[in-house]
């Protein structure tokens, strides 16, 4: 029920910001009259990234309505482990990136892209943002099961990691905030860089499953594909 309350909540705080009821909100509401164009237009701006926050909201509502045995199986339908991907590798490849294991989790990500996504989408626009996400995605994703085939294969790990639930927005947002700080300026663009590096090498040390070594190639992906897509979105803005 959480995400369908989320919308209420919101849908109720518009209602009131645009009546005239209440005139203790009179001084929220002059302010919000200022705002709102502006917000407006932020999300008319970037209709990808809130177009993929508005699928997630919808899959969360699902998986918070479903017993916790529907939802780990729809989890696991869905992730992206060696033995889906030998399965269905297109369907899995797609659906992983649209599921969340729980509410603050979509609410992690939906501060995320409305404060980073949302931005680069307004820079490089719509479809070179959903191309970068979908390559650090899908590349990182694919690197990542070859890698754990051969040491399963080779009995360096667990064959547990065959059924391992992977699903979520890490792997593409790893390589878009790779891509959103290299086109920042000067200082500004080492001091992201190395924010994300030390969060990169954070999890690499903290967290126990394979994950944060596909955040490691997603972050990899990000660097190598970086140069490319600001060449061409200079190119198109001069053109």
């Amino acid at each position: 029920m959480a995400p369908f309350l989320i919308v209420v909540l919101g849908a109720g705080c518009l209602s009131l910001l645009r009546s005239d009821r209440f005139d203790q909100l009179a001084p929220v509401r002059a302010r919000w009259v200022t705002f709102e164009p502006r917000a407006r237009a932020y999300v008319r701006t970037a209709p990808a990234t809130f177009a993929y926050l508005f699928v997630l909201l919808i899959t969360t509502w699902v998986l918070q309505n479903s017993s916790s045995r529907l939802g780990n199986r729809l989890l696991l339908e869905q992730s992206t482990n060696i033995h889906e991907l030998t399965r269905q590798p297109v369907r899995v490849l797609v659906a992983s990136a649209f599921f969340v294991p729980d509410i603050w989790e979509f609410l992690s990500w939906l501060v995320l892209f409305v404060v980073f996504v949302a931005p680069l989408e307004h820079r490089l626009g719509s479809a070179r943002t959903a191309g970068v996400f979908a390559f650090g995605h899908v590349g990182s994703t694919l690197i990542t099961a070859a890698g754990l085939w051969l040491a399963v294969d080779a009995d360096l790990i667990e064959k547990s990691v065959v059924n391992a639930r992977d699903v979520g927005a890490s792997y593409g947002f790893v390589a878009l905030g790779v891509v959103l700080a290299a086109g920042l300026q000067g200082r500004v663009r080492w001091l992201a860089m190395s924010a994300l590096t030390t969060g990169i090498a954070a999890d690499l040390a903290l967290t126990k499953g394979y994950t944060a070594l596909g955040h490691v190639v997603a972050f990899a992906l990000g660097l190598a594909i970086a140069p490319i897509v600001w060449r061409r979105a200079h190119v198109t803005e001069t053109s």
